[in-house]
């Protein structure tokens, strides 16, 4: 049987013409119950939907950010190739990779959000928001995930692996190849990427949220 709280919950935060989260809809998803939260979660298809936009905007969007602090500001370079075809490479990898990890998280987050916005009412019969504390919880979430991303694009798709030899073939120009690069360590690493990444994501999160109910709001 279809549960009625997973579409409430979705609806709560992307919908701006749901009724907001009431006291004792949408009780938080548990790891026992993954599978199936999963499943009645995607019967909505507007969660489908912010799968793909938000996976989209952080990979493309932020990873874009991201791409220029990696390579040009942390200097740390890349193979010489264009610039566009670096962050393309390295962002469709990102996506096809870390769809499917929001694809298990979302039903969670989506369920926390709305359960932490029914605990934080403005009033005795109006609770507070669920879309500020979705875009909070999932970029924060989406950071420390991708704390590590640094680690595996380098043994991905750093110098001298078979992605990079095969895009340096295809796209390479003598003329972009950089001599200098500083190297840092796996902890630095981490670090500078969960740095940025924490302010990036929610910040990426509330732009699609808020483009999502928009849109919404027009139809």
């Amino acid at each position: 049987m279809r549960s009625p709280d997973h579409t409430a919950a979705v609806r709560a935060v992307f919908d701006p013409r749901a009724r907001r989260p009431e006291a004792g809809t949408m009780p938080p998803p548990t790891p026992r119950s993954l599978l199936t939260h999963c499943r009645d979660y995607y019967r909505d298809p507007l969660s489908a939907l912010t799968l793909l936009l938000i996976s989209a905007a952080y990979c493309y969007g932020a990873g874009l950010a991201l791409f220029w602090y990696h390579s040009t500001a942390l200097e740390k370079g890349g193979p010489p190739i264009p610039w566009y075809v670096h962050w393309l490479l390295d962002d469709t990898i990102a996506f096809l990779t870390l769809t499917p990890v929001l694809a298990v998280t979302l039903p969670f987050l989506t369920g926390w959000s709305v359960r932490i916005a029914r605990r934080r009412r403005a009033g005795p019969q109006r609770p507070r928001r669920a879309w500020p504390w979705f875009a909070l919880l999932t970029g924060v979430a989406f950071a420390l995930v991708t704390a590590p991303g640094p680690l595996v694009h380098d043994a991905l798709v750093g110098r001298g692996t078979p992605l990079s030899d095969a895009a340096t073939r295809a796209f390479g120009d003598p003329a972009l190849q950089i001599d200098h690069v500083h190297h840092y360590g796996p902890v630095a690493q981490m670090l500078q990427q969960l740095a940025v990444g924490a302010v990036l994501y929610p910040v990426f999160a509330v732009l699609t949220v808020l483009a999502v109910r928009g849109v919404l709001r027009t139809r």
